[in-house]
């Protein structure tokens, strides 16, 4: 039996084959999931992470390092790694239910 319907806020990141993705947060509201979507998306554009790529210098693997200690403690970015860093953010509806569905 379906109750009621919480709003999950997603992080992403990649696409295809390569695409990661994991849940960030619930809401009761959607208006509340799509503020924190928002949010999360501003703060995202104010902090891009420096450009990783297939082959990385000393200087290069220690500037990412520093941005990451200096962003390690945001609001938004919860499971994420060095190399498992959000690029988007969306919202979806999931029901929330009492019961297992029996067969």
């Amino acid at each position: 039996m379906t109750d009621k319907t919480v709003y999950v806020v997603f992080a992403g990141n990649g696409e295809y084959s390569d695409r990661t993705e994991w849940p960030v947060a619930a809401y009761r509201l959607e208006t509340q999931a799509q503020e924190h979507v928002a949010a999360a998306t501003e703060w995202l554009l104010q902090h891009p992470r420096p450009a990783l790529s297939d082959y990385t210098d000393e200087k290069h693997t220690i500037r990412v390092q520093r941005w990451m200690k200096s962003n390690l403690y945001d609001p938004w970015y919860k499971g994420r790694s060095e190399y498992n860093f959000p690029e988007r953010f969306w919202c979806a509806a999931v029901p929330m239910v009492t019961t297992v569905p029996k067969s």
